[in-house]
C-alpha cells in the first residue's frame, strides 16, 4: 500500500506539532530519540525503527522501508509521524499490524479513571497503564472485520479536564470517527459536557464527522446500572444530536464490537459518498 495524500506545509502549525513531539518524546524518553528530523523508535523487544519527519515514512535497522498507510488525505505528516511511532512501540509481532484500513477514533469521555481501563480492556495495544502518556490523551489499538476487510482503529481517548483544553484539539483534529463514552453515574448535570465535546469534535473534523454514543455500565453494581440516570443522559444527548447510542457493558469487552462496527460502516460510508461527489 501507498500513501496519497496532500499536505501543505504551515511553519506555525507545524512548529507546534513539532513542539507536541518533542513532549511526547521527553515523556517517552526509554523509546524514543529525537534528532533532527529522524525520529528513532525502540520496542520493547529491542529492534529500532526510523521515522522520517518530513515525510512520515518508516525504516527498519536495515534501512527497508517499512509503509504504514493513514488512509486520511487531510491528515498532517506530523500527526502520521506521532501515530506511527506509537504503533511500532507495540507488543505486537511486526507482521501483526497488517490491516487493509487504518483509521483514528477519538473518544471523549468524562472520567478517565473508569473509562480508559474499559478501553485498554479490549484494545490489544497501548501506550502506557496510566493515563495522559500523550499529555492529555493517550493511546490504544482496536483490530476488527468489516464487509472482509482487516481495520486497524487508532483510538485517541482525550481528557477534558479544563487543563488540557488548550492541546485537546491538537489531538482530536485529524480524527475520521468518534464515540462519546458516559456510564451510569454521569449525572444531568454533565449533559453540557458532552454536548460541548460533540460540538468540538465536528468543528474539527467537518461538521459530517461519523460519531456514535456509547453508554457505559457496570453489571455487578447491586443497582440496575442498565437503565440507570447517567445512561439515560447519554442517549438524550445522542438523540438530539442523531447519534446511535450504544449501551455496553464494563465487565464484557467484547459487547464494543457492535458499535465500532457500526462506526467503521459509518466512515466508509462518508468515504464512498464522497469518492463519488469528487468524481
Amino acid at each position: 500500500m501507498t500513501e496519497n495524500y496532500t499536505y501543505c506545509r504551515s511553519p506555525v502549525a507545524e512548529k507546534k506539532a513539532l513542539t507536541l513531539l518533542r513532549d511526547i518524546v521527553q515523556e517517552n524518553s526509554k523509546f524514543f530519540r529525537l534528532e533532527g528530523d529522524r525520529l528513532t523508535v525502540t520496542r520493547p523487544d529491542g529492534k529500532r525503527y526510523f521515522v522520517e519527519l518530513k515525510s512520515s515514512k518508516v525504516y527498519s535497522e536495515s534501512e527497508k522501508f517499512v509503509c504504514l498507510s493513514v488512509l486520511s488525505p487531510g491528515l498532517p505528516v506530523i500527526d502520521q509521524v506521532i501515530a506511527k511511532s506509537l504503533y511500532l512501540l507495540t507488543s505486537e509481532p511486526w507482521a501483526n499490524l497488517d490491516h487493509d484500513l487504518l483509521y483514528k477514533v477519538t473518544l471523549a469521555g468524562l472520567d478517565p479513571s473508569t473509562e480508559w481501563p474499559w478501553v485498554q480492556s479490549f484494545s490489544y495495544a497501548s501506550l502506557g497503564e496510566s493515563f495522559s502518556k500523550l499529555i492529555g490523551a493517550d493511546f490504544a489499538v482496536k483490530g476488527i472485520k468489516v464487509s472482509g476487510l482487516a481495520v486497524k482503529l487508532q483510538l485517541w481517548y482525550v481528557n477534558y479536564c479544563s487543563r488540557f483544553e488548550s492541546i485537546r484539539t491538537k489531538h482530536v483534529r485529524g480524527s475520521m470517527g468518534a464515540a462519546i463514552l458516559c456510564n451510569d453515574d454521569s449525572q444531568p448535570a454533565n449533559a453540557a459536557i458532552f454536548q460541548t465535546s460533540i460540538d468540538e469534535l465536528r468543528s474539527c473534523n467537518e461538521r459530517r464527522l461519523p460519531m456514535i454514543f456509547v453508554g457505559l455500565y457496570d453489571e455487578t453494581a447491586k443497582r440496575d446500572a442498565r437503565n440507570s440516570t447517567g445512561l439515560r443522559v447519554g442517549e438524550e444527548i445522542a438523540s438530539h444530536n442523531n447519534i446511535p447510542f450504544f449501551a455496553c457493558s464494563v465487565n464484557h469487552p467484547a459487547t464494543t464490537a457492535k458499535p465500532l462496527v457500526c462506526l467503521t460502516e459509518m466512515i466508509l460510508k462518508r468515504q464512498s459518498s464522497r469518492r463519488r461527489v469528487s468524481s
